[in-house]
């Protein structure tokens, strides 16, 4: 803004055409003055569209994109200030050389910081040059345009040189104490990510953590903190706290319990440095909180980790309207049957496809394990897909992924709801589909491990079906009715390419002979770490019976 209005002044200020050259002989450059004016106000320009594009247009910002037009915009300007002091003398001479000095400065400390960009000293010191640079070119307007005394300069005299040096050096010093005011007088309240603070490390070092964790009835929350430093890995991060009792954990007279961060992931909605953090949750007594069955998954992961467990998950889900009418759906009456809604393209096959590209995006950005996303049979009824991970951070990607799908719902003004069977009668449900597989299964004749594995699960049909739903089965009877797509919750069934039995051989897999097998009972609510940790048990621990075996520490 401030090189357009300048090179409209420049313009408008100049009596005569800006010819570049006089074609009578003998043709020679004519050149003025004018056109330099004009070159270094469209650097200007030049810097605010890099720094409006970055900011605003590109996917994540570059800072270092930044940097670089700025050094070539003031390696270009102290080339042509060096150029513009040929014919000068006197006053006009002594006042450039002031500038080209403290341009050759800050042109230095510009290029060091495109290698330490993070480097706290270098930043002060380009503060600092700026403000003396920007003083002094508002000086040298006054000083060669309208002379402070209001006599003109004398170029012989001594004395007018020094004067004007002196004034130079005194101009800085007032526009630091007015940055300084400027500073102190900001609102208290006024936010840490836009504005820097007078003590510590600049703004752009601050960064926003948003802690996420699930609550007593397994429904996501999340609170955010801010961290003076980019944490470069989740044993960095700080632990926190909350208020169990307003999330149905504890009592209010001891309400509080702690998040302990379990996995980091970029975050999407405040762009980089900020952080997406995966907490687990402990109570007072620093003991798990019932829900945070990840702690106990873990363990086990660990105990089966030299046979490099993967898992990928399908997350189906359903679009709702606030009122709690899916997303799409006539308001009286019902769509069309389903049948051409599975991968569906069109605006009547296909409900909110928007939301889901925004959540895959995001998701790809937070660095979660997505593998891909459709339609689902059901309108308005979605899917995607998570894997393959290895051990407990499959439940950690899926958690992550959950939650950026609500966070992206809630832009759009709907819900995304995992009840597996949203809408009665002849309607689909919701499951997420379990796939599975160990490093001997995805080897040579690894079908050999896998029949033995589904072996394994048809003698422990109710413990899964039980760790299947956050309700021990109840919602999943709602879903598992031997039609739609599903099996019958009360019966164990596995067989090639069918999807109405409980584990399903993909073909490809029974005709290469290894792979995986896909556990198709989870529940679209379930938890990721209660059906992992299941499937570890029975195929690995060979565990056997309807509860549980309680290891050692």
């Amino acid at each position: 803004m401030a090189g357009s209005l300048l090179v409209i002044y420049e313009i408008s200020c100049t009596h005569e055409a800006l010819k570049l050259m006089n074609r009578e002989l003998p043709p020679r450059f004519l050149y003025p003055k004018e056109w330099q004016h004009l070159t270094m106000f469209t650097l200007l320009i030049l810097m605010g569209c890099v720094d409006v594009m970055s900011k605003n247009m590109l996917p994540q910002r570059c800072v270092a994109l930044e940097k670089g037009a700025l050094v070539l915009s003031f390696y270009e300007l102290l080339l042509l200030m060096v150029s513009h002091v040929k014919e000068s003398s006197g006053i006009e001479l002594q006042v450039h050389y002031l500038l080209i000095l403290v341009v050759f400065l800050l042109l230095l400390v510009l290029t060091v910081e495109l290698w330490a960009p993070e480097m706290f000293q270098l930043w002060m010191m380009e503060t600092l040059l700026i403000l003396i640079m920007g003083s002094w070119l508002i000086q040298a307007g006054f000083i060669l345009y309208r002379p402070v005394s209001g006599y003109p300069w004398d170029d012989d005299d001594m004395n007018d040189l020094m004067f004007v040096t002196t004034f130079f050096c005194w101009r800085p010093d007032r526009a630091e104490n007015g940055r300084r005011a400027e500073l102190l007088s900001a609102p208290a309240n006024s936010s840490p990510l836009s504005s820097p603070r007078s003590h510590g490390p600049p703004a752009r070092h601050l960064l926003a953590a948003q802690n996420i964790f699930h609550h007593g009835h397994l429904r996501l929350r999340c609170k955010t903190r801010t961290l003076d430093s980019e944490p470069k890995s989740v044993e960095e991060l700080p632990a926190w706290n909350f208020d169990g009792s307003s999330t149905f954990q504890s009592e209010g007279s001891n309400s509080d319990m702690y998040l302990v961060p379990a996995a980091m992931f970029r975050d999407p909605f405040r762009k980089d440095p900020n952080k997406l953090v995966f907490c687990e949750v402990f109570k007072y007594n620093r003991k798990p909180a019932e829900t945070n069955l990840r702690h106990t998954c873990k363990r086990i992961m660990e105990m089966v980790s030299n046979q490099h467990p993967w898992f990928g998950m399908e997350q189906e889900y359903t679009l709702m309207g606030t009122d709690g009418h899916p997303f799409g759906w006539p308001s009286n009456g019902f769509p069309g049957p389903q049948g051409p809604y599975y991968c569906g393209v069109g605006a009547d096959k296909a409900y909110g496809r928007d939301i889901v590209e925004a959540h895959y995006r995001a998701c790809l950005y937070a660095g979660v394990m997505i593998t891909g996303t459709n339609a689902e049979v059901m309108p308005a009824q979605w899917e995607f897909q998570i894997g393959p991970c290895e051990g407990i951070h499959m439940g950690d990607h899926l958690w992550v992924a959950r939650f950026i799908l609500h966070r992206v719902c809630e832009d759009f003004g709907v819900i995304a709801t995992f009840d597996p069977k949203p809408i009665p009668g002849n309607w689909n449900g919701a499951g997420c589909h379990t796939n599975f597989s160990t490093k001997a299964m995805r080897e040579e004749n690894g079908l050999k491990y896998i029949e033995e594995a589904i072996e394994k699960l048809s003698k422990r049909h109710q413990y899964h079906i039980r760790a299947y739903d956050p309700k021990g089965g109840l919602d999943n009877a709602r879903r598992l009715t031997g039609f739609h797509e599903t099996s019958n919750i009360n019966d164990f069934s596995a067989g090639v390419a069918n999807r109405s039995a409980s584990i399903r051989i993909p073909r490809t897999v029974g005709q290469e002979r290894r792979g995986y097998f896909e556990d198709r009972r989870p529940s679209a609510n379930c938890d990721p770490y209660s059906v992992t940790e299941a499937l570890i048990r029975t195929c690995l621990l060979n565990e056997t019976g309807d509860e549980p075996f309680q290891y050692k520490n």
